[in-house]
């Protein structure tokens, strides 16, 4: 192993580490057993319903831009594939559990590049999605300091990401030309022309709206299943945290499967606005919050894992 890989898995053991050892100075870890027996049960059960729901149109997705570039592949292998794919994204930092997809599906015969266009594409109408979901958020009255970024970010996401999505077949032929013997970047050429045009991209979009909604709309049902909503004024602050939180845990130092990170990002966005909570309880609430999301992903993966192995690996051309 290298050494920066070495110091890399170091950092995030250390940033989850001292969350723990916080926690535990202030007594936040004694709550956990009280928060989970208090915990709703209906509510939690909503949370787990919409996160599988989030799964299969994701999973749908995949395939339906596997069809489009001319790779086919079962709907239950690539719903394997996904729920494996969720956990990885979540244990390894910065998304690189993302790269996985790339050998999964080569295992199931689907070419290198449609894999690397997928992942390419499903980023990037990922990202426009999240502009449009939190663009109310930015223009909230009355204004915060932090709403200023917010605009900004949000702006790039809705227009200038738009515009690299579209013109992304444009800069592989350019490419292609100056590499004209290059076989790898004429089928990249020929893969994103099928993949990035206008019924494709709506419907793929539409796709990523619904599996998103089902993603933060379970992770509200869990939050009022552990917190009171009415303790968090506005509840729009509620929204914001955990999309901050859940962007944070892709950050190269996060801590090990977000654990850091993402407590640190909700509990910082949360503080101003709890009125009947102290920090410990906070931080508590949200730690199980996080660890409720963390037991669902690894419970999924390793059934999809299993589910794996009834599909024999295939030879996919490179």
């Amino acid at each position: 192993m290298q050494v920066k890989n070495k110091i890399h898995i170091l950092v995030n053991v250390l940033f989850s580490g001292a969350l723990l050892l916080f926690l535990a100075s202030t007594g936040a870890d004694e709550r956990l057993p009280e928060i989970f027996a208090r915990m709703d049960r209906v509510l939690c059960g909503g949370f787990v319903l919409l996160s599988l729901v989030g799964i299969v149109f994701r999973a749908f997705r995949y395939r339906v831009m596997l069809t489009a570039s001319g790779d086919e592949c079962p709907y239950s292998e690539v719903f394997f594939i996904t729920g494996v794919r969720n956990v990885l994204v979540d244990l390894l930092p910065a998304r690189l559990g993302e790269a996985v997809l790339v050998y999964l599906f080569s295992r199931a015969g689907v070419r290198v590049m449609s894999s690397i266009a997928l992942f390419i594409l499903t980023l990037l109408c990922d990202l426009i999605v999240l502009g449009l979901l939190v663009l109310p958020l930015a223009f909230l009255d009355p204004p915060h300091q932090w709403q200023y970024a917010l605009r900004f970010l949000v702006l790039i996401l809705i227009v200038v990401v738009p515009m690299i999505l579209w013109q992304l077949p444009r800069v592989v032929d350019f490419c292609a030309k100056i590499f004209p013997t290059h076989k790898f970047i004429s089928e990249s050429s020929e893969t994103f022309h099928s993949l990035v045009t206008t019924p494709l991209l709506v419907k793929i979009l539409s796709l990523t709206v619904v599996l998103r909604a089902a993603k933060y709309g379970g992770l509200y049902l869990l939050f009022r299943a552990i917190m009171d909503p009415a303790a968090v004024q506005p509840a729009s602050r509620v929204v914001a945290s955990f999309i901050g939180a859940e962007a944070s845990a892709s950050l190269p130092a996060s801590g090990f499967m977000g654990f850091g990170a993402y407590e640190v990002v909700w509990g910082t966005i949360l503080s101003g606005s709890v009125e009947t909570a102290t920090s410990g309880e906070l931080l508590a609430s949200v730690f199980a919050i996080h660890l409720v999301t963390q037991l669902l992903a690894c419970a999924v993966g390793a059934l999809c894992m299993a589910g794996l192995f009834f599909y024999p690996p295939k030879a996919s051309e490179k």
